[in-house]
């Protein structure tokens, strides 16, 4: 029992130094930015016939996106962006590709 309170109590410490290490305004740095690289891809062009898979925000505002894309048959895309988080915004679905402006 008091080895696993030790091991538990290292456990948190290390998580709480990790997490504290990298927080901006009491959010850790991935959180924040997955939910900006999401929120700029929810304001596209391509977020009307693309549904969000996945959004990972990364340095120097880079981003990477995969979505489900419909294309023009009916059919679907799964592309995947990975670029500078100010294109996604401008991202279009170009029969199953996400593209930065128009087609």
């Amino acid at each position: 029992m008091r080895l696993s309170i030790i091991t538990f109590g290292l456990f948190a410490a290390l998580a709480s130094a990790s997490v504290s290490a990298e927080e901006t305004n009491g959010l850790p740095l991935m959180m924040m930015g997955t939910q900006s690289c999401a929120a700029a891809f929810n304001q596209s062009g391509a977020s009307r016939s693309c549904r969000l898979t996945n959004a990972q925000d990364f340095a120097n505002n880079y981003c990477q996106i995969t979505a489900d894309c419909r294309r023009h048959d009916g059919g679907m895309g799964y592309p995947l962006y990975q670029g500078n988080k100010s294109n996604v915004a401008r991202l279009q679905n170009c029969d199953g590709q996400l593209r930065v402006g128009s087609c």
